[in-house]
């Protein structure tokens, strides 16, 4: 008789609870989501209950408990048994929904709207939009309004984020069960179809982060809801800030470890994205680079159909250069040029003024404390080896781009004003 799978039950339990967090839904009303929030719990917790039963014997027991000091014995361990305990023995979950508002302006943020929602006093999305677009008009009367609207599922009066929270518990339970797979493989035809489902629900539930932040736009009175698209390493969260923790040390990454100060890296920088630009048809991810004090960089690459998402990414890398030691900030992107004589073009709307662009430039910037640089390219000449080399080799100090002043007001920069271009 073929021994039974020590493997399976447990992988089955774990890919039971990822399903709860799958179906999490921020415009489902809250009984749905505590209910799913509840399950998470249940599941999330029978894991070790399995693995207790099944790992029974003397020897395994205490394999067991040698991987459970490992990875679960933590603070945060424990708030995930205190809050199965809740919810199987006690009470329902106390979630509540956090609205927060942010408005966008070319180098402000404001908070306009911050309200909580318990399973008492929440309304439907529908009615959540008809009161945001409603308050923004009331506000300004601009003809383009950028604004951010971020859910977040929060415990009852508590500021924390609770998915966040559960995610660093789900990671923790990953380094967990990987090392259970290793010490005691399995290739059963159960073991090996579960294991592929839980690969796409893992990071499904790692990526579900974004559905909760709509990159929005207020236009002809109606609200336009943007896409975003953020490249980032695997197993990483899509919230910005995390991406941008990620650390990398330039000594050690074969593409930059020849650089002699920040200029020198700067222009190693530019070179290998001007040949990407090249080979991409004129096409690149808008990407920021933040250089730190200990010879370290992080970096994100992005892709948004509106600017709330340039200024959300700004506004969130702003925060990171006030609370960290970034001695510089590298930008690559695109932008819409227009002469002095046809700034008027640029009061349109944002399809308007892409439209009418005269040309389109390929910008390298550069944020220190002490100064910034660009190095501008025009699409159209792009394949000219000597222009490329004259305009690297003369890059322009001081242009105001404004969306990017909060990031230099963060790191103490010199406010001299020069040349204008418009984004």
């Amino acid at each position: 008789m073929q021994e039974e799978c020590l493997l399976y039950p447990i992988l089955q339990k774990y890919y039971n609870a990822l399903k709860h967090l799958v179906e999490l839904n921020t415009q489902q009303d809250l009984f749905e989501n505590i209910a799913k929030v509840d399950s998470f719990f249940s599941e999330f917790r029978s894991i070790t209950f399995v693995m207790q039963k099944i790992f029974s014997t003397p020897e395994k027991k205490k394999y067991y408990e040698k991987l459970r000091d490992k990875y679960l014995i933590n603070d945060l361990m424990k708030w995930f048994n205190d809050s199965r305990v809740e919810v199987v023995h006690s009470s329902p979950f106390a979630l509540e929904k956090s609205l927060l508002v942010d408005v966008f302006f070319p180098d402000k943020k404001f908070t306009v709207i911050k309200d909580r929602f318990t399973v008492d006093n929440e309304l439907p999305f529908s009615t959540l939009e008809i009161t945001i677009k409603e308050f923004l008009q009331r506000i300004t009367k601009l003809s383009e309004v950028y604004f951010t609207i971020s859910l977040k599922f929060c415990e009852k009066d508590k500021e924390i984020n609770i998915y966040y929270q559960i995610i660093s518990g789900i990671k923790q339970m990953q380094s967990f069960l990987e090392e259970l797979q290793s010490d005691y493989p399995c290739q059963c035809r159960k073991c090996n179809l579960i294991k592929e489902k839980m690969i796409d629900v893992y990071h499904e539930v790692l990526l579900k982060p974004i559905c909760f932040v709509w990159d929005c736009m207020l236009i002809n009175n109606k609200i336009s809801y943007g896409t975003q698209a953020i490249i980032i390493p695997q197993g990483i969260s899509p919230n910005i800030k995390s991406i941008l923790s990620e650390r990398y040390s330039l000594k050690k990454t074969k593409i930059y470890s020849n650089y002699t100060n920040i200029n020198s890296l700067f222009k190693q920088i530019t070179l290998m994205h001007t040949y990407m630009y090249i080979n991409q048809s004129c096409h690149i991810m808008p990407t920021f680079f933040l250089i730190y004090d200990d010879e370290t960089f992080s970096t994100l690459l992005f892709e948004g159909t509106n600017k709330t998402t340039f200024y959300r990414i700004v506004s969130n890398i702003t925060e990171i250069c006030q609370n960290n030691n970034v001695k510089a900030v590298i930008y690559i992107g695109e932008y819409s040029y227009y002469s002095i004589k046809d700034l008027k073009k640029t009061k349109g709307s944002l399809e308007e003024r892409k439209r009418s662009s005269e040309k389109t430039l390929f910008c390298c910037s550069l944020i220190t404390k002490n100064t910034n640089k660009t190095i501008l390219l025009e699409s159209k000449k792009i394949d000219n080896s000597s222009y490329i080399k004259t305009q690297i080799e003369n890059p322009v100090k001081d242009i105001d781009f404004i969306w990017l002043n909060p990031i230099k007001n963060a790191l103490n920069e010199n406010q001299n004003k020069g040349l204008s271009i418009h984004f």
